[in-house]
């Protein structure tokens, strides 16, 4: 592919960028190329559990009270697919209201919002991890207000509401 092809491919998906930020990448990727991440791994397949593990393992690594904190609040959290991207059986799948801590790339979950009461398993047991995370207002959810949906990178899905 050429470098004019290149900027014609981008120009035609709707957003406009400028021509010298095009070149610039365009020679970065024929400088480094871009390599598919099956060239690094085994093409064995993984369990979801595992993938599950490793997520709560990074998330050991850190220490959430070293961590900036963001935001804090009381929200309103429900439960459509577990991280493993099974859906979330009917018993647990219902409203709760959560106090919310954002400490770095994780959102902590708990009860009330005092640190003292909460459990170093209850902190980790009820974290989110926000790495790669997508979120997004949810405008097919109608029968509450103010709803955004939060897609995490190990394939859980929640619904969220603010006010």
């Amino acid at each position: 592919m050429t470098i004019r092809d290149f900027i014609n491919n981008i120009a035609h998906t709707g957003v406009h960028y400028k021509r010298d930020l095009l070149k610039a990448l365009y020679n970065s990727i024929k400088e480094h190329e871009i390599v598919h991440a099956s060239k690094f791994e085994k093409p064995a397949k993984r369990s979801n559990s595992k993938r599950s593990c490793v997520s709560r393992q990074l998330l050991l690594e850190v220490d959430p009270e070293s961590q900036v904190e963001y935001k804090c609040g009381y929200i309103m959290r429900k439960c459509v697919y577990d991280a493993d991207g099974a859906k979330t059986p009917f018993g647990r799948r219902g409203w709760r209201e959560w106090y919310a801590r954002l400490r770095g790339l994780a959102l902590y979950l708990g009860r009330d919002d005092s640190d003292k009461k909460r459990s170093r398993y209850e902190m980790f047991n009820n974290a989110i991890l926000l790495h790669h995370a997508f979120a997004e207002p949810a405008p097919d959810y109608k029968k509450k207000q103010y709803i955004f949906r939060l897609r995490t990178a190990d394939l859980g899905e929640f619904l969220f509401q603010t006010t």
